[in-house]
């Protein structure tokens, strides 16, 4: 197996650990490795893993071994229950589902470099995309992970 398939493996496997049970604030009930139609989608937060780009420099030490800087993108699904009052807590969700990520990718970082050939892990950007009609959004997160190869 490559060493970016290893790597987006066990990232899936890491946030499936996103529980409350784990102290996380939210339940995620499906981690997937492929884009999801938000239309689809029945159980809710989900989180989709992705690969980004890769971008390649020769190792100063063996030419035929490769330093990867590759890009992982999450996406993040969530819906709302509406309060008492009859208003979302949508902004407050999103954010809530980012941080969840984030914190256990950073926490679990050292499991994944155990793990995988990964050797570093950066956030680079993170983005919400509301749809306050239907009380759903998007969370979308990138990260970059640097390994080598052959």
């Amino acid at each position: 197996m490559s060493s970016r398939l290893d790597i987006l493996n066990e990232l899936v496997s890491i946030l499936q650990g996103i529980t409350k049970a784990n102290g996380y604030v939210n339940e995620v009930a499906l981690v997937t490795k492929k884009l999801e139609d938000i239309e689809t989608i029945s159980t809710f937060p989900m989180i989709s893993v992705m690969n980004g780009n890769r971008v390649y420099e020769t190792s100063e030490e063996d030419e035929d071994l490769y330093k990867v800087n590759a890009t992982f993108v999450f996406i993040g699904y969530i819906k709302s229950a509406y309060d008492t009052s009859g208003s979302a807590n949508l902004t407050t969700d999103c954010d809530s589902l980012l941080e969840d990520i984030k914190h256990c990718l950073l926490l679990n970082k050292d499991t994944l470099f155990t793990k995988t050939q990964a050797r570093s892990l950066k956030l680079k950007q993170d983005e919400n995309i509301y749809d306050f009609d239907n009380n759903i959004a998007t969370v979308g997160l990138s990260i970059a992970i640097e390994y080598f190869e052959i």
